[in-house]
């Protein structure tokens, strides 16, 4: 049975309809994960700028991100810390110097959560 004009363009007004309905949807995704990201920006470090942040970041930051210090109590942090060197060494990187430990440990233990 041959296809008329009139049913052809019932076709193709529905797939031009349907067609509008996925771009919107598509929009409506993309701008609900937009939000979703935006809010999860990362606040920056406490400290900004100073010597213990800069170390911490860059010591810390050189294999996974630094992590808030708010997100640990002192005492998590140095059990933390003391793990991490073990992994430190595992991932090829200098080991960290007395100091540097001790300076990463004071800045988050600054800036830790409250023991509750």
């Amino acid at each position: 049975m041959p296809e008329t004009a009139s049913n052809y363009r019932q076709k193709y007004t529905h797939a031009r309809r349907l067609c509008a309905c996925a771009w919107l949807g598509l929009a409506a995704i993309a701008s609900v994960a937009f939000l979703i990201l935006a809010g999860c920006a990362r606040k920056p470090l406490p400290e900004a700028g100073t010597a213990a942040e800069q170390l911490y970041a860059q010591r810390c930051g050189a294999c996974h991100r630094a992590y808030q210090p708010s997100t640990l109590t002192p005492a998590m942090w140095q059990i933390q810390v003391d793990a991490m060197e073990l992994k430190i060494s595992g991932a090829g990187q200098p080991p960290l110097t007395p100091a540097g430990k001790q300076a990463i440990l004071a800045y988050l233990e600054r800036n830790a959560s409250k023991p509750q």
